[in-house]
């Protein structure tokens, strides 16, 4: 996970409250991670209404990307709970 200054900022006290840290570093990969979902959460991720505006926001805005990441997450959960991916998933993911 990488974050520019003024996103960790946003997101480094509460990650200190998950962690129970009193420092935290955006090059440690548990605090990165941490900060990630914590930040995902705040652009409205976690709700099946808020994903897709949370990954598009968290990749820059691009609308394109975040489809892109919505429909491979997708994929990759229909094979979770079918234990099988279409052809066009398939090509998607491997």
């Amino acid at each position: 996970a990488q974050f520019i200054p003024s996103t960790w900022k946003l997101v480094e006290e509460k990650v200190k409250a998950s962690t129970g840290k009193s420092v935290v570093d955006p090059w440690n990969l548990t605090d990165s991670f941490t900060a990630s979902a914590t930040y995902l959460k705040q652009l409205g991720g976690g709700k099946t209404s808020g994903e897709y505006s949370a990954a598009s926001r968290y990749y820059g805005g691009s609308s394109s990307y975040a489809s892109q990441v919505r429909t491979r997450a997708w994929c990759i959960q229909e094979y979770i709970d079918k234990g099988e991916m279409t052809t066009a998933c398939e090509k998607l993911i491997f």
